[in-house]
């Protein structure tokens, strides 16, 4: 009987074939998958019962080289070439737990096998390449400094990041001129992080933290060093942070800016920071209060209690506290017992203070 078409060139048996072939293959896939993840599995389950045995061997004979009972020589000579790096990030996890002479031993224990790693800074992965850094740093600072240094220009962000972190942790005040170099990298960390990164190296940066703030640059570097400078609380860094806000830096850094002469200006400077009372951002108008609440003298205090009635909520309510903190405690009074629109602010404020 005709069907109105064509026949079907495909027979059941070659349909048959079709399906069992697609199945089995399938299935072959499935058991390749299942039986690489178990030998995987395996292979780690060995290599940490390897590691677990070394380990077992490692750590009495640890023990006794820092409590000075045995030489260093009677654990090294367990130390085999392929368990280099296991053996140095069994070190590292000791050097992280202890402290003066103790962690100078674990880094005398590990002097001679740490060149076996040098390599590693060369890896195509960047992983290895950041663990290499960070266990010289731990382990070797004092001999591998430079080659530390030297990782801040790995293209991987991330190992530079590893070696900017170690060199501000290690009191290695010496690298702040590769760090501050290479910070237009990382862009992706939380500025105060940065700024707090910095600050960890102490005192002896801020020289040159003061000449990267004054130098022409990328204004979010630059803003970081400000931020680093507050942290430190470095007096010298408030002249330079009114000669800077002085040109009409971008937006984040006349921020920091401000933040910083707060924390470090004093009268002298009070002039710049009232320029930025009437700025367009609401951020620099509130930021401006409050360093003059700080540094500003009685003539401000006119200008505070004017800015209670910004437009912003955020200056006026800055406003209010800076006026609180200048000293303009008589001027609150008056507007909490008024009518005023910024009446509960004041009260609130000042029910808070006595609190």
């Amino acid at each position: 009987m005709w069907s109105g078409g064509t026949s079907n060139p495909w027979t059941s048996g070659q349909l048959f074939d079709i399906v069992l072939w697609t199945t089995l293959g399938i299935v072959a896939v499935v058991v390749y998958l299942a039986g690489a993840a178990f030998a995987m599995r395996l292979r780690n389950v060995i290599r940490a019962r390897r590691y677990s045995a070394f380990e077992a061997i490692w750590e009495p004979l640890l023990l006794d080289v820092v409590s000075e009972s045995r030489p260093s020589t009677d654990l090294l000579e367990t130390v085999p070439q392929r368990s280099t790096r296991h053996f140095l990030k069994f070190l590292v996890r000791y050097a992280r737990l202890l402290a003066g002479s103790d962690r100078r031993i674990i880094g005398e224990i590990a002097a001679p096998v740490l060149p076996r790693i040098l390599g590693d800074l060369e890896a195509r992965s960047s992983s290895r390449r950041a663990l290499a850094v960070q266990t010289l740093a731990t382990l070797g600072i004092e001999d591998h400094g430079a080659r530390i240094a030297g990782a801040l220009d790995d293209p991987s962000a991330l190992v530079s990041m590893v070696a900017a972190r170690s060199l501000a942790g290690s009191n290695h005040p010496e690298y702040i001129g590769e760090v501050l170099s290479n910070l237009h990298r990382y862009t992706e960390w939380n500025s105060r992080f940065l700024a707090s990164m910095l600050a960890s190296l102490g005192m002896e940066v801020a020289p040159a933290l003061r000449s990267f703030l004054k130098a022409e640059g990328n204004p979010i570097d630059r803003a970081v060093a400000a931020e680093a400078l507050g942290l430190l609380t470095d007096p010298a860094a408030g002249e330079i942070a009114a000669q800077v806000l002085h040109t009409g830096p971008h937006k984040e850094l006349a921020a920091a800016l401000l933040r910083l002469l707060r924390t470090v200006g004093g009268p002298e400077h009070a002039a710049v920071v009232r320029d930025y009372v009437p700025s367009r951002d609401f951020a620099l108008r509130a930021m401006a209060l409050n360093a003059l609440g700080t540094i500003g003298d009685a003539s401000d205090l006119e200008i505070l209690e004017q800015a209670m009635y910004d437009t912003d909520p955020w200056v006026a309510i800055n406003a209010a506290r800076a006026l609180l903190e200048a000293g303009g405690d008589d001027r609150l009074e008056l507007i909490a017992q008024s009518h005023s629109p910024q009446a509960v602010l004041a009260r609130e404020l000042i029910e808070g203070r006595a609190a």
